[in-house]
């Protein structure tokens, strides 16, 4: 879902938490009102509700590969992590263009995203990508979580700056390299409502 602003996610979150509880008991966040000022939000991370990622979070779930060493950080094994310039679940970097025509890593791309353009050794091509896609409409991650890199900026809890908070993953309308998993965040004002972000939840068990 696009066009949701970060105080949209929030509110969203504790809605589902109180539709799931019958009662308001184990709402993450407090501190919305109408003045719309992010720094009056809290979260009570000893609540189990609904929530959105921090980055670490995020960037945790989209490079986890369980025991697939394809594509991996060479320090880690068992379980192993996607490499930073690749797309969650990609089996090689963004820009791989080592047989010409941005291949292998425009298919490696298309298998787990919708972003817009690939880099082909001198020049970004367009996917032709026009709109959000349909969830689901990729491959997943060794998670079996779908769309962490492409298709909408997912919105986190945490802030690059005093007032903006972070996004991850890139979207449907930008290039392969914004699907990297260890680019960072993106910086956004809160109050953005965007045909590019949207919002995944978490949950603490």
């Amino acid at each position: 879902m696009s066009n949701v602003t970060w105080y949209g996610a929030v509110m969203f979150c504790n809605w589902m938490t109180e539709m799931r509880d019958g009662n308001t008991d184990n709402v993450v966040y407090t501190g919305l009102d109408t003045t719309w000022d992010d720094d009056e939000t809290t979260e009570n991370d000893d609540r189990n509700g609904y929530r959105l990622p921090y980055s670490y979070e995020w960037e945790y779930a989209a490079r986890y590969r369980g025991s697939d060493p394809t594509n991996t950080v060479g320090a880690f094994t068992d379980p192993y992590y996607t490499i930073g310039n690749a797309a969650s679940g990609a089996t090689t970097f963004y820009q791989d263009n080592a047989n010409g025509s941005g291949e292998p890593g425009k298919t490696a791309n298309d298998t787990v995203a919708v972003y817009g353009s690939y880099w082909d050794a001198g020049s970004w091509v367009s996917t032709g990508a026009s709109d959000e896609a349909a969830v689901k409409s990729r491959g997943a991650n060794a998670l079996g979580l779908y769309d962490m890199s492409g298709n909408l900026w997912e919105w986190c809890f945490d802030k690059p700056s005093s007032s903006w908070r972070n996004s991850q993953g890139g979207s449907w309308y930008n290039s392969a390299a914004d699907l990297r998993v260890g680019a960072g965040g993106a910086g956004s004002n809160p109050e953005t409502e965007s045909g590019v972000k949207g919002f995944r939840i978490y949950r603490t068990q």
